[in-house]
């Protein structure tokens, strides 16, 4: 992070405004891997899914929203940050251990919430340039009568050097460095947004492709792809009501929103290259939801409560498949059309007393889902499954003049995808009998503020996770979605922040140990849960003097296994970054130099990371 010191704040729940982020970062997982708690998933190039995990969580037990609703597909749980630019972003809220009462976090890892752009006082572009032929410009501008709009385009070439482990050319020839080839991505998106003094509408559309490498082999012919657009609107509504008496005032607020997306993804390899086969394969998602939250404020008491009820749908379609539709080949892909239904209710209370200076905060929500399929060939839907949820937060705070500590109690889930319980592609099929993942966390957070200048945060937490979705494969390499019994994870964070006049440093640590339990399962039993680094390092420096700002960033990252029986050790690795930022009147120009010593490693994926990449910007304000 940079100098600004509005983002001092516990680690338990942050609130980052647009001036922490913008003109400083790439795009948003290269901002939030600079948070502590937070480890940023993305293996190879630009366009590849960047993924978060929080406080050791998996990817898909963290909740990603987008003006509070959830983002999360409903293929495999999972979001990809980079899908909003930063340039639509607006403000950007962390919530870890629950109990936040303004997010009512209810993931099983923590939530993030991407609040977007309703406007723009000017009008703004910027452009950026890197390496492996990359490009990004971006422009936003408002019109009369609360009319704005956000337009982003990106794109790269992606063909860095990779050891290609068997090159199609030589194959004698091991993990021989080549320009990747077929790896090129490009992205589109426009944001529209009417706004009056209540009332909201937002409209946004995404395009990209996304060409998936032959990592193997390398071969010249392939081209494989992965095509996808998505179309958001939604609605939202706020309306803020005032009593006052001579003793007392009552504050209420009262928010409202409907929201509806589709989304089309086309897979092809005509060349059978990447697959078993030839594949030409379509997917097709909707969500719509409607949500309804009041609060109210009197003396020391704040109320809310919360309804909320969403449709989501999962299709697919295998069209170089002759059997698909009527699905009778074993292990052959199937047709699917699935839906899922819910509703919850949350109500949640907090009190503080006359002095401010103890805080109690209690969430409580029930939870309500019916889930069915068919095959396409079928007119005839599946047996519904019924599920019910009851979660809470629990926080107790207590603030001092120098100090605030936080101590929380979270009962989450996490509800199978719809391709976790019915998807067929023939080698991975789902499980219409998966149980929802539970988790049970206690954490306490700390604040400590040691003068103007120097602050440290600290957390300790411990979680019990019951019923993770995992897949298990048999003899013949077909697997299945299954829940293992139990895993537990205990960590440690902290960081130490130093603000001064111009210099400003930021040292921190996460510190995990973990234990999956599984007597079904025996390889997987007593193993470390796999995935998370369970030991990071980060340390940030910079230097700001009037209209220069350079920052030195250096992470390390250790203990990683890439599978759940712990035979795979994961590297090891240190990473150094750069950046430097020139502001001048409305413009502003830099660079950003990222794995400056182009360290050699393996990702999270054990593929060989990408090495160093660099990028120019500018951006203008008139």
């Amino acid at each position: 992070m940079g100098a600004s010191k509005e983002d001092l704040m516990n680690s338990d729940y942050q609130v980052f405004q647009r001036e922490d982020f913008v003109n400083r970062y790439q795009n948003l997982a290269s901002f939030l891997q600079q948070q502590n708690g937070l480890q940023i998933q993305q293996a190879g190039g630009l366009g590849n899914p960047a993924l978060v995990s929080i406080r050791g969580a998996s990817a898909s037990q963290t909740t990603l929203l987008v003006n509070g609703i959830s983002a999360n597909n409903s293929q495999h749980g999972g979001y990809d940050l980079n899908t909003i630019p930063l340039n639509q972003i607006e403000r950007i809220e962390i919530s870890r251990s629950g109990s936040s009462f303004d997010l009512s976090d209810q993931a099983i890892g923590g939530t993030i919430n991407i609040i977007t752009r309703e406007g723009a006082n000017n009008q703004n572009f910027s452009l950026n340039l890197g390496s492996e032929e990359t490009l990004a410009a971006s422009f936003s501008s408002s019109f009369d009568q609360g009319l704005s709009i956000q337009v982003d385009h990106e794109q790269s070439a992606n063909s860095y050097d990779y050891p290609v482990p068997s090159p199609i050319a030589n194959s004698s020839q091991r993990n021989q460095d080549q320009p990747l080839n077929n790896a090129e991505f490009s992205r589109s998106s426009v944001q529209l947004v009417q706004s009056f003094e209540e009332i909201s509408a937002r409209v946004r559309l995404n395009k990209q492709s996304k060409n998936i490498p032959d990592y193997f082999r390398n071969h010249p012919n392939n081209n494989a792809s992965l095509d996808k657009q998505d179309a958001t609107f939604s609605l939202q509504g706020k309306h803020k009501l005032e009593h006052e008496n001579t003793n007392s005032a009552l504050v209420s607020e009262h928010n409202w929103q409907v929201f509806h997306q589709k989304t089309n993804e086309h897979y092809q390899d005509d060349m059978g290259v990447i697959g078993l086969g030839k594949d030409n394969d379509k997917f097709y998602q909707t969500r719509s939801e409607a949500q309804w939250q009041s609060k109210l404020l009197f003396e020391q008491w704040q109320f809310q409560t919360q309804v909320s009820g969403y449709e989501e749908s999962f299709s697919s379609r295998y069209l170089n498949d002759d059997d698909s539709f009527l699905c009778s080949t074993p292990q052959g892909n199937c047709d699917q059309k699935a839906y899922q239904q819910g509703i919850q209710a949350l109500a949640g209370v907090r009190w503080a007393n006359k002095k401010q200076n103890q805080q109690i905060t209690i969430d409580v929500y029930q939870s309500h889902t019916n889930s069915y399929n068919r095959k396409r060939s079928s007119t005839k839907d599946s047996e519904e499954k019924n599920k019910y949820f009851i979660g809470y937060n629990l926080k107790y705070s207590v603030f001092n003049d120098a100090s605030e500590t936080h101590f929380s109690i979270k009962n989450s889930n996490r509800q199978p995808t719809l391709y976790q319980l019915f998807g067929d592609r023939g080698l991975l099929l789902g499980n219409p009998d998966l149980l929802d993942e539970t988790s049970l966390s206690y954490s306490v957070d700390n604040l400590y503020s040691i003068n103007d200048r120097h602050q440290m945060n600290s957390a300790i937490f411990y979680r019990q996770l019951k019923n993770a979705i995992v897949p298990v494969y048999d003899s013949r390499g077909v697997g299945r979605y299954e829940n293992s019994k139990k895993a537990y994870l205990a960590g440690i964070e902290w960081q130490w922040r130093y603000q001064g006049d111009h210099f400003y440093s930021h040292l921190g640590a996460d510190l995990y140990q973990s234990e999956s339990l599984d007597d079904n399962v025996k390889s997987f039993n007593n193993k470390q849960i796999a995935g998370i680094y369970h030991n990071s390092v980060s340390l940030i420096t910079g230097w700001s003097q009037q209209q220069h700002n350079i920052e030195l960033i250096n992470r390390i990252n250790a203990n990683i296994y890439i599978d759940r029986s712990n035979l795979i050790a994961g590297d090891n690795y240190h990473l150094t970054d750069i950046n430097y930022q020139y502001q001048y009147s409305q413009i502003s120009l830099g660079f950003s130099i990222k794995d400056l010593m182009n360290t050699r490693y393996k990702d999270f994926t054990n593929r060989p990371a990408i090495g160093r990449q660099w990028i120019v910007f500018t951006n203008f304000n008139f």
